[in-house]
């Protein structure tokens, strides 16, 4: 089995009607998976009549045969017909040369072409059609576009009158649906991204989907009308595409990698492995880029600074370079980034790294995750790094300059004042008090899945308990579990492991049903919004994080102001505040947050001893 990638560029002849067009579809994914409404467009102009030809060369398997595909016909924007009969297939057979860009010319119609219909303008595309290393190439365009930029002294900066677009996986919004089928959209105001304080023209893209599945093709239409309104352009992604995008290879595969996982000792299942699967899982992660290419080209102004986030979207800014050369793009990761040990087992490394360095800058949460990130580039394509005369770190590539800067993301301050200045923060809060009269709360929220910790905290619960037993009926610790679904079988194990050890742990220590040494809740991800969070953060003494690796994560922030608030609401009531503490928090040395809060104990999830010590220094405090 062939592991390659050939790049395509499709040409065809065909003699259509006026007001229809010709657009090319196969089996694969990059082709649309033989779905029409997935086709893709081919383009001519008067001069080069009858012939059509994809906008640029197509990211399709190295396998001979492997690809199969044929021509279809629209109208108005409306399928009409395949070509051929009900059994006419081609099948792409070419030879495969790494690092080539490949010509394949058709008839409509036909499955072989005849020297007689090769008119003149075929037989200049057939000599254009000559192998050029693709490496020599782009090696070229880089110096070139960064000589035109030092000679047009380009300045990034952005003002008033300049736009960003924002980029990410999912649009920062929340669809509504009403009973008579009227859509509606608010932003959605836990996502970082739904911001609209800066004081420049943003437009955002991204993909959409409603009550967990993919919008219906005959509403795309209205609802992308809708989200226009809030200057959002949505990506349609269907269930099957999703599902090996996102489910897959974006939360199976790259979410372990980019939090320094490489579980070599875990079950081995063939079917994600192999060599075919995993070229149709890069097939899919390519082609879900190049959807957001396209829709990013589409709305994009001159002047417009790109703004991508996430790892979902690794290749798109080289996707967008190649349409728009001198456009300006920033990349965001909100994971961390692998040491070059972990990086280096994925398979499609490589491709990874340069579709990430086509921006011009590359942030991260911490200096640690850039040094990664630096190293890897190093070590895999051997490009070197230096700092600018502005002390940035940058990383050279063929002249050009890619920053590297490390910025950790804060809260929303304004967002925050609002949910306090509301007289439900009170109410909820003494809502979880009464849940735990006179004891000390140690809290926590965490996503159900191993990375999080959770079972690494009770172990340190158990540990603590059998130390001090003193603490018996005077304390609790309460933990809110998040469902992540998305983690499939880690997830159900992290489940079950953790109402395990739960249930053992009260069993042992609890004096009552009514009084648990460890309240447990697991609640959907839509159920702990900031309101929820903020009134649980302001009742509970200690924050208690145990992340074995994590990437943003705000809850210090929000603990800390929270606890602040509801000692000024307690204060300013002239109500005794001795009983209210201050508030302290343990976190895990491996969330990004531990960097940028003093006076937090931090500590080493895996030592137990470590976090048993730092509990106990944090009750005993003044």
């Amino acid at each position: 089995m062939n592991n390659s990638i050939i790049e395509v560029v499709f040409k065809v002849s065909a003699k259509l009607k006026n007001g229809e067009d010709i657009r090319l579809c196969g089996n694969v994914p990059a082709l649309g998976g033989y779905n029409p409404e997935r086709a893709i467009k081919l383009y001519t102009s008067p001069k080069d009549q009858p012939w059509w030809h994809t906008k640029e060369a197509l990211f399709l398997p190295g396998d001979k045969r492997a690809v199969k595909y044929r021509y279809c016909i629209f109208s108005g924007g409306k399928f009409v017909r395949w070509e051929g009969g009900t059994s006419f297939e081609r099948i792409l057979n070419v030879d495969i040369i790494e690092h080539t860009v490949k010509t394949v010319i058709d008839i409509f119609g036909q499955l072989t072409i005849s020297p007689t219909q090769q008119t003149p303008s075929v037989s200049a595309i057939t000599n254009n059609s000559k192998i050029f290393k693709t490496s020599d190439t782009h090696s070229f365009k880089a110096r070139q576009f960064a000589e035109w930029s030092r000679r047009s002294g380009i300045d990034h900066s952005v003002v008033s009158s300049d736009g960003v677009i924002i980029v990410s996986y999912f649009l920062p919004v929340n669809l509504h649906r009403s009973n008579d089928g009227l859509w509606t959209a608010t932003w959605d105001e836990e996502n970082i991204l739904a911001f609209s304080s800066l004081d420049v023209r943003i437009t955002w893209v991204g993909s959409i989907r409603y009550a967990g599945a993919p919008i219906p093709m005959e509403e795309e239409e209205e609802v992308s009308f809708v989200l226009s309104k809030m200057n959002c352009f949505p990506i349609f992604i269907n269930q099957h595409t999703y599902y090996q995008f996102y489910e897959i290879y974006c939360k199976q595969h790259l979410w372990l990698t980019m939090h320094q996982v490489a579980d070599v000792y875990a079950p081995i299942d063939t079917a994600e492995i192999g060599a075919k699967s995993q070229q149709d899982l890069w097939f899919t992660y390519s082609t879900v880029n190049n959807l957001f290419r396209d829709k990013v080209v589409e709305v994009f102004h001159r002047g417009d600074l790109v703004w991508i986030h996430g790892f979902h979207l690794m290749l798109l800014p080289a996707f967008i370079r190649r349409q728009l050369q001198l456009v300006r793009i920033g990349f965001f990761f909100h994971t961390p980034f692998p040491s070059s040990e972990i990086w280096r087992t994925l398979t499609f490394r490589g491709e990874l790294l340069r579709g990430i360095l086509a921006a011009d800058q590359i942030g991260f949460h911490l200096y640690e995750f850039a040094r990664h990130f630096i190293t890897s580039c190093h070590r895999i394509l051997g490009y070197n790094s230096d700092s600018n005369s502005s002390g940035v770190m940058t990383i050279n590539i063929d002249g050009r300059e890619v920053a590297i800067t490390c910025i950790h993301v804060g809260v929303d301050l304004p967002r925050l004042q609002k949910e306090f200045n509301d007289n439900r923060f009170m109410i909820n809060v003494n809502k979880w008090r009464k849940l735990f009269p006179n004891k000390i709360v140690v809290s926590a929220i965490d996503k159900l899945e191993r990375l999080k910790g959770i079972p690494l905290k009770l172990n340190a619960i158990h540990e603590f308990i059998e130390s001090n037993p003193q603490y018996i009926g005077k304390i609790v610790f309460a933990i809110i579990g998040v469902t992540a679904s998305e983690r499939g079988s880690d997830y159900k194990r992290t489940v079950h492991d953790v109402l395990f050890m739960v249930n053992a742990l009260n069993e042992k220590y609890s004096r009552s049903v009514i009084e648990p040494l460890v309240y447990f809740e697991e609640r959907l991800e839509k159920e702990v919004k900031l309101e929820q969070r903020l009134a649980f953060f302001a009742a509970s003494d200690i924050l208690m994080l145990t992340a074995s690796r994590d990437g943003l994560n705000r809850f210090p922030m929000e603990f800390t102001l929270a606890k602040q608030r509801v000692r000024e609401n307690y204060l300013n009531s002239s109500t005794e505040t001795t009983n209210v503490s201050q508030g302290l928090i343990i976190v895990s040395e491996f969330i990004p947050s531990a960097r940028v809060l003093r006076g937090a104990l931090i500590v080493n999830p895996w030592n137990v001893v470590d976090v048993t010590n730092a509990l106990k220094e944090a009750l005993e405090m003044p």
